[in-house]
């Protein structure tokens, strides 16, 4: 059961979405522009588009909906930059502490959960307090994983 708990969580934490739609009322300038920038890979730009199409106009549910897509995107692509970068502390020093407990804790936040559990069991291996951060993050998801199976029906 917790094997499957491990294989499910990512897909359902981490399920692919499809992409943000046009606004099926009259958009305004700004959100066009942010659409077309969105559409061309340019979330930061999107977003600012975003931000001056929901002060002309609040209750446009697509650009606070695109926005959100846009700051995902945005978070998605710093989150890679973070993984490099403990990667990178890890082949210099393998047995980096606050590295290994942070790297522990961006695997939970992108769903690689049994690389998330190598981190805390190197942890705890070397008697790091930081091995309890990583177990508590871990746990956490599991337990919520728990909670989802509970009502999950395929």
């Amino acid at each position: 059961m917790k094997k499957m708990m491990l294989f499910l969580l990512p897909v359902i934490l981490f399920a692919a979405s499809s992409a943000p739609r046009e606004s099926p009322e009259k958009p305004t300038k700004n959100f066009n522009s942010g659409f077309d920038a969105q559409n061309a890979g340019n979330f930061e730009e999107a977003i600012q588009f975003y931000k001056k199409a929901i002060e002309e106009k609040s209750d446009d549910a697509d650009a606070w909906n695109n926005m959100g897509y846009c700051y995902r995107m945005v978070a998605k692509a710093n989150l890679s930059e973070s993984g490099d970068a403990y990667a990178k502390a890890l082949a210099i020093d393998p047995s980096h502490k606050q590295a290994l407990e942070y790297q522990g804790e961006y695997f939970v936040m992108v769903g690689q959960l049994m690389s998330a559990y190598r981190n805390y069991e190197a942890l705890k291996k070397v008697d790091s307090d930081e091995a309890a951060k990583v177990q508590s993050k871990l746990n956490g998801v599991l337990l919520e994983a728990q909670a989802v199976l509970k009502n999950y029906t395929p």
